[in-house]
């Protein structure tokens, strides 16, 4: 396994599922098993707590715990993209620093999604203090933008802006 983290990301990247022990935590053994599973057969990195839709069934410390348990075991931080997105924003902020403080090229980020229809500034500002609270030059986001499921779609302008204000 690569532990240089890629300039760019490149090759398939996959989210990965959350294996869970009968008491309903996470199964730090099995979980590194399934990732390693994965490389084997060819992924090329992973995307803990995204896109299955795990992540939000999950509290910070069980998602941060989580990726934690995966460098543990070997997995290189180069071959993970954390999916950090969460209702609250504290919350994303810290689950975001975690990521980019083990060394994760970057960071899978949903829009705020319980609130519906939000306007494209309002959307800049909650992702200007997620960039500005996290505070580190090494921050590269990967906007989440899957509104069949966030409802929360995000326009190119919005993209067009936060990559000119925060190249």
């Amino acid at each position: 396994m690569t532990t240089t983290p890629p300039s760019v990301i490149r090759g398939l990247w996959c989210a990965t599922l959350t294996p869970m022990t009968a008491d309903g935590a996470i199964d730090d053994r099995r979980f590194a098993a399934h990732v390693r599973m994965l490389f084997a057969q060819g992924v090329d990195g992973i995307a803990p707590f995204g896109t299955t839709g795990e992540g939000q069934s999950f509290a910070v410390d069980e998602r941060r715990d989580g990726v934690e348990a995966l460098l543990q075991a070997g997995v290189p931080a180069a071959r993970i993209v954390a999916a950090t997105g969460c209702t609250a924003l504290p919350e994303t902020v810290a689950l975001t620093r975690h990521a980019v403080q083990a060394g994760c090229p970057a960071v899978l980020v949903l829009p705020p999604f319980f609130w519906k229809e939000p306007s494209d500034e309002g959307l800049f500002g909650w992702y200007a203090q997620l960039i500005e609270r996290t505070a580190d030059p090494r921050l590269k986001i990967l906007l989440y933008h899957l509104p069949q499921v966030s409802a929360v779609p995000l326009s190119v302008n919005l993209i067009e802006r936060l990559a000119t204000t925060f190249p």
